[in-house]
């Protein structure tokens, strides 16, 4: 099993002191991936807003994206969320598989950007 990786981020909008980034991913995720995205609990770092889930959850949407609105301030705090829930997602899916099952290969894996840059387009 490949896995799903984050192909680029960019910011697609702003509300007030928050902004809207969406992942794409480089495939569309299925309904077990979603699953396992949506249990993962990566510890949240950032404002008191972010940090008491003023911003809501990540939300992997149709065709292979995850939008999320946060304060522009938690942009960073953000993308670690989102990794860290990629990265969970797919070990446990590797796992329920018998795949390989190693965090810093599923990493490895999903953390790197075609372009090796993980600004936002």
């Amino acid at each position: 099993m490949s896995g799903v990786s984050i192909e680029k981020v960019r910011l697609v909008g702003a509300i007030g002191g928050h902004i809207i980034i969406e992942w794409v991913l480089t495939t569309s995720p299925g309904t077990e991936w979603i699953d396992a995205f949506d249990s993962a609990r990566p510890k949240r770092r950032g404002t008191p807003i972010f940090l008491l889930g003023g911003s809501g959850s990540p939300k992997v949407r149709e065709g292979g994206t995850i939008r999320w609105s946060v304060p522009h301030s938690d942009i960073g705090a953000a993308a670690s969320f989102v990794l860290e829930s990629l990265v969970y997602a797919n070990s446990r899916l590797e796992a329920e598989a018998g795949g390989p099952t190693g965090d810093q290969e599923a990493f490895a894996q999903c953390s790197r950007p075609p372009n090796g840059r993980h600004d936002i387009a």
